[in-house]
């Protein structure tokens, strides 16, 4: 059984990805430049978005916070309001609503929300992590925006994290809504420190991660970041224990920072548990890896869980099923067929009738 790792989660364990610096906010396009293109047809607001205003009274000491011209630091979340449709790309929204926060006459940023119909918001994000993020998939220091989802309301959050208020604002949004989105991981941000300071060897990496690990355990992000290590040095129970800390985090609110990361949480800890020799028990876990990387809507994501699933069913004897599997992973990919022949769960039933068409 091979593991299969995310791009964004290793590309942090030895590169100590940190959270992004906040980018200061420039306003967006003039009105005129993109008017002629916003699509009219969107209604302005609706009663979902209208309980996401906040009363005045509520707000911090000199903060104004209500509708106006988006101000973002990337043209992107602009462009997406604008045309949230994209032209058919992707379902429109029932409603759209931009909230613009300001402290005296400076712009904080704003805050873009859209309604959309039972199911429609893993769709959007298929094509928006994209749009925001580009290959990243995840907030940048150029592209620090984030993404939060609450029922069938997504948020963009064009924010200055430099200012007290994006705190503040997320926070409400988590409390008062429910909001799915990430939680800052300062400790993420020290370890990126010492390691650079030591050179970035690895040596000092892994000691800064082991200085910092119940602070790093504290978020989701952390939580997936010591759980790849502890992976990669083979350390097997570190491992297991980091990955289900990063999905009840993740369970709770604290929304793994990458886009795959809760696909990743739940197939490292399947892997985990499988290569610490118990079969039986990593099995439901390789199932729940799949149904989560059905809801990405990501193929490839797809095609990595159905053979991990036909190597753990596989490892349990069952030839049939392990057939099925990889015949579903084969026809999203067919590099997994060769894959196979080599892989040593695949060989123990390889003999199997049920595996016949693998050698053909």
């Amino acid at each position: 059984m091979r593991a299969l790792l995310r791009g964004a989660a290793v590309a942090a364990l030895l590169g100590c990805a940190s959270t992004p610096a906040p980018v200061p906010a420039r306003p967006a396009p003039a009105a005129g430049d993109h008017d002629s293109t916003t699509d009219r047809s969107i209604p302005e607001t609706s009663p979902a978005l209208a309980a996401f205003d906040v009363p005045a009274a509520e707000l911090p000491p000199g903060l104004t916070f209500g509708p106006g011209e988006p101000v973002c630091a990337s043209v992107q979340p602009v462009t997406f309001y604008a045309q949230p449709a994209t032209f058919g790309l992707v379902p429109k929204p029932r409603a759209r609503r931009a909230l613009v926060m300001r402290r005296g006459g400076r712009a904080v940023g704003s805050v873009l929300l859209f309604e959309y119909g039972a199911g429609q918001i893993p769709v959007v994000r298929q094509f928006l992590d994209s749009l925001l993020w580009g290959e990243e998939r995840a907030p940048t220091a150029e592209h620090p925006e984030q993404v939060a989802v609450a029922g069938d309301v997504l948020a963009i959050l064009c924010l200055d994290e430099r200012d007290d208020a994006a705190a503040w604002y997320t926070d409400r949004l988590r409390a008062r809504h429910g909001a799915r989105l990430p939680r800052k991981c300062p400790a993420l941000d020290a370890v990126a420190r010492e390691a650079a300071e030591a050179g970035n060897d690895k040596a000092a990496t892994l000691a800064a991660v082991h200085r910092h690990e119940q602070e790093l355990l504290a978020c989701s992000t952390g939580a997936l970041f010591v759980a790849e290590l502890a992976r990669g040095e083979n350390d097997l129970p570190r491992a297991e224990t980091a990955f289900r800390r990063a999905i009840a985090l993740d369970a709770q609110g604290d929304v793994l920072l990458f886009s795959d990361g809760l696909y990743a949480a739940h197939d490292g800890l399947a892997l985990a548990v499988a290569m610490q020799g118990r079969a039986a028990e990593s099995l439901p876990l390789f199932e729940q890896s799949l149904a989560v990387a059905k809801s990405t809507g990501e193929r490839k994501l797809v095609g990595s869980a159905e053979f991990n699933l036909a190597c753990a069913y596989a490892e349990l004897g069952r030839p049939a099923e392990a057939s099925a599997a990889l015949q579903r992973a084969v026809a999203i990919d067919s590099k997994y067929k060769e894959t196979a022949r080599g892989d040593d769960s695949i060989r123990k039933v390889l003999g199997a009738p049920e595996l016949k068409w693998l050698s053909q």
